[in-house]
């Protein structure tokens, strides 16, 4: 027995196609829940329990922020340590090669 809010409830599983976008799938279910729930009955409550969507975009953003982060911490130390000619060089190759990595991803 399902249980949401303390109520007891019927549960709904949608899920992308093999190599789908989850953030457009999750719009596309709130538009079309947008117009169910406009002709519902007031007995009835649609909710969300848990929406991949958001989480799936919050994981994009902290990932980009990480790596942004790591990248710029290796690019000064390497200015730091291998003075500014030497680490300007390697770091610019660094940043060039986790491009290229992400474009080929």
């Amino acid at each position: 027995m399902l249980k949401f809010n303390g109520n007891s409830a019927i549960g709904l599983g949608i899920s992308t196609v093999h190599s789908g976008n989850v953030v457009v799938l999750g719009e596309e279910v709130r538009k079309r829940l947008a117009a169910v729930k406009a002709n519902q009955l007031v007995v009835i409550d649609i909710g969300e329990t848990n929406f991949q969507p958001e989480a799936a975009t919050e994981a994009t953003n902290l990932f980009a922020f990480n790596i942004l982060s790591a990248v710029s911490i290796v690019f000064v130390v390497l200015l730091i340590a291998m003075r500014r000619k030497a680490g300007l060089i390697i770091g610019i190759s660094l940043i060039l090669t986790i491009l290229a990595t992400i474009q080929v991803m």
